[in-house]
């Protein structure tokens, strides 16, 4: 190894424990969700780094070697689906709530082109996809009973590249690297690769391998209220290494209902809200409700699509509800390029302090704001999520912001 490369090495490593190790001890880090937090911090930077090295390296053989072989499969599919003689397909859906919210409007479209659109759904998100009237949701246990083959496998989520128990004539996807051998046509790059929102590196994956221009709307849902309550709805919780400190939602909370009043609810394991629901600051504010227990994302859809405005970080629970009104998306760990909200506007973005504070409006005059921290991200592969929590926002930003100064 020459000398400057081995100096760059140790700088490397010496910066990690320097400033960013140091910065995490400075906190009480939670490693829920992490699923090697057992290993030293400058070793999981190591590894991720390693297998995006990896990844980039497969993705390119796939390309170069993987793809001149399927070409010509991949013009009979074009060609099948230009006759419109592809019948059946399946769309693989058997993920996270957030995915298949985002897979709505797309679905609905690709029911124009097929005459049976089957959608392989998870427990989690089953009643999410029931939004979508005339397909036909499967569970991955009941796919085996159907015993039926499909003319088409769309792979959203790239675990059925190379599993042959559904059986398929044709299978498309995002680029997984040599496991791009299962399908019939692939995009070039994966989602984060990519470099676009969710929605639109979908409709530019399902245009590449299949031919097809999906015209996607911004629009809310049909059970949109237009007149809103003068009220804004937080929204608590996530997974514990995407979360933020308890004092940061408390001081995001009274900062909110110095303005307006403020409705509070956490997900399921009421983590935030069993600490809010005992502090007397919060208990003694009159302009501040707490959402006590578990609730349904249905029970508060309703809730937001009263309020004015909402809060969240970014989740499952914020891509279901931010639909409803003006939102208001803080992300922590996960790239806002790629999970923003789906909007047919621009984006104006503003840079302030480390800060980045992006702003948009949908076709509904919806107003749509991101917040994270100007640190460049990566993909957690579930090594360092923890790492890019971004424990420590900018409250005098956010104000302006709630106070529409923006």
């Amino acid at each position: 190894m020459k000398k400057d490369s081995f100096q760059g090495l140790i700088k490397y490593f010496m910066k990690l424990q320097r400033s960013e190790f140091m910065v995490i001890s400075d906190y009480e880090i939670s490693k829920q969700g992490i699923k090697f937090s057992f290993l030293p911090l400058q070793l999981r930077f190591f590894i991720r780094d390693f297998a995006m090295i990896i990844n980039s390296i497969q993705m390119k053989f796939a390309n170069l070697v993987i793809k001149p072989l399927k070409q010509n499969e991949a013009n009979k599919l074009k060609e099948e689906i230009k006759n419109r003689t592809i019948k059946r397909i399946l769309i693989n859906r058997n993920d996270r709530i957030g995915d298949a919210v985002l897979s709505l409007k797309i679905i609905e479209q690709l029911k124009n082109y097929f005459e049976e659109v089957y959608v392989l759904a998870s427990d989690e998100n089953e009643f999410i996809l029931k939004e979508i009237k005339g397909i036909k949701i499967v569970k991955r246990k009941e796919i085996a009973d159907l015993n039926i083959v499909f003319d088409l496998i769309i792979d959203f989520i790239g675990s059925l590249a190379i599993d042959n128990r559904i059986k398929s004539r044709y299978k498309i996807g995002f680029n997984r690297g040599i496991l791009s051998v299962g399908y019939t046509n692939f995009y070039p790059t994966n989602l984060s690769g990519s470099k676009k929102q969710v929605i639109e590196a979908s409709i530019d994956m399902l245009k590449y391998c299949l031919g097809t221009d999906l015209k996607i709307d911004d629009l809310p849902p049909a059970d949109f209220k237009k007149v809103k309550k003068n009220q804004t709805f937080i929204f608590v919780g996530n997974k514990p290494n995407r979360n933020l400190p308890y004092t940061k939602w408390k001081e995001l909370i009274l900062l909110s209902a110095s303005k307006t009043k403020t409705i509070v609810a956490d997900d399921p394991n009421q983590q935030i809200m069993n600490k809010l629901r005992n502090d007397y600051e919060i208990l003694s504010n009159n302009n501040i409700e707490l959402i006590i227990g578990p609730r349904k994302l249905s029970e508060l859809a309703k809730i937001a699509n009263d309020s004015s405005f909402f809060i969240a970080l970014d989740g499952g629970a914020e891509h279901y509800l931010e639909r409803y009104t003006n939102s208001l998306t803080i992300y922590t760990c996960i790239y806002a390029e790629n999970w923003k909200p789906f909007t047919l506007h621009k984006w104006k973005s503003r840079v302030i302090n480390n800060h980045v504070i992006e702003e948009s409006f949908t076709s509904a005059g919806l107003k749509k704001y991101i917040f994270y921290n100007i640190k460049d991200r990566k993909p957690c592969y579930d090594l360092v999520c923890d790492y890019y929590r971004f424990k420590n926002p900018n409250l005098n930003l956010l104000n302006k912001i709630l106070s529409r100064q923006f």
